[in-house]
Parts: structure tokens; C-alpha cells; sequence
């Protein structure tokens, strides 16, 4: 876990520094190449069980949201400090116990709400520490992304009772890689 972590915050760095020339686009295309290219062995020799699913409309709707919360999110981190993106992102622990209620109908017992309301009230602070001005578009995307990165792993625990990892891994690669060509062209 923190070899994940270290590699993560590494990749955000990088994000920041090329997100001051290229598009976020364009990053992102070449984040989910290298993705592809990572996975390609395990993709290739569990080929046609990597394409096999059970749910192939929530594999793509799950392909769409995390498109979103990866543009969302990395255009938050080149454009503000990462410490306060960082900390807006734990709200997605209370979109997750949202979506887990109405969705997945859990029950979320009084004093987990409590921590959990508390929590993003603690969110709120940093995200909107003077009251008196708006909210930055860039604030608002890394809200906007921890609520599309709430939404993958809600249908993450859907798709992972049946379908194998190596099949949820690979319509995320390709698929997300798929849906960041169109825009990186464009750019």
C-alpha cells in the first residue's frame, strides 16, 4: 500500500508539471496507454475470459464515470495545490456511504454518520475556507470527481461478485483509453 501511494503521489507530480503545457487530455491518453501497455500480458493470456462479463452496461458505465473522474480530478490537481485537492477527495468516503444506502441498500448506523458528516464538514472548510466567495471551477471538479470516484466503486463491489479482476481491469485500460482519444485529438 505504500509503494501505491508513493507511485501515486508521483504520477500527480508529473500530472502538475505536464498539465502546465499539454492538455489534460493528452496526459490522461498517455497515462491509460502506459496502462495498457502494463496490462496487455495479463490481458492477452486470459484472452476471451478478459472480455467476458456479466454486466456489460455497467462495465460501460463504469468506463464513462471513470473517465470523468480521472479529467475531473487531474484538471483539479494541475490547477490547485495538491494538499487541498487531497484533502477534497476523502469526501468521496461520504458519496460512497451515500451511494452505498440508496444503491446497494446498506445500513449505515447513527455514529458512522456522525463521523462521516463531521468529516466533510471538514472537507467543506478546505474546500470553501472564505465563505464569501464562490467556489473555484476547480474546486468544484475535485468534489465532482470524488462523487464519480464514489460511483466506480459502488459498481466496482456490483461487477466484482461476477466478473473475474482481470475482466474489470481490462474494460477500464481499454475502455477509458478509448474515450480519451477523441478529446486528446481534439486537443
Amino acid at each position: 500500500m505504500l509503494i501505491a501511494t508513493l507511485f501515486f503521489s508521483i504520477m500527480i507530480a508529473l500530472i502538475k508539471i505536464a498539465g502546465q503545457r499539454l492538455n489534460v487530455t493528452e496526459i490522461l491518453l498517455v497515462r491509460q496507454l502506459t496502462t495498457i501497455s502494463i496490462a496487455a500480458p495479463v490481458i492477452i493470456s486470459n484472452f476471451p475470459v478478459s472480455l467476458h462479463t456479466a454486466h456489460p452496461r455497467l462495465q460501460l458505465l463504469r468506463v464513462i464515470v471513470a473517465f470523468f473522474a480521472m479529467i475531473l480530478g487531474c484538471s483539479a490537481f494541475i490547477y490547485l495545490p495538491f494538499a487541498e485537492v487531497t484533502v477534497i477527495m476523502f469526501s468521496k468516503t461520504f458519496f460512497v456511504s451515500i451511494l452505498a444506502v440508496i444503491l446497494l441498500g446498506e445500513i449505515v448506523c447513527v455514529h458512522r454518520w456522525g463521523a462521516i458528516i463531521v468529516g466533510f464538514f471538514g472537507v467543506l472548510i478546505i474546500a470553501w475556507p472564505d465563505t464569501t466567495n464562490i467556489l473555484s471551477i476547480y474546486t468544484l471538479m475535485a468534489i465532482a470527481s470524488s462523487a464519480c470516484v464514489a460511483a466506480v466503486i459502488i459498481i466496482l463491489r456490483v461487477l466484482s461478485q461476477a466478473d473475474k479482476p482481470v475482466t474489470i481491469m481490462t474494460y477500464q485500460a481499454l475502455g477509458v483509453g478509448l474515450l480519451m482519444v477523441v478529446p486528446a485529438m481534439y486537443y
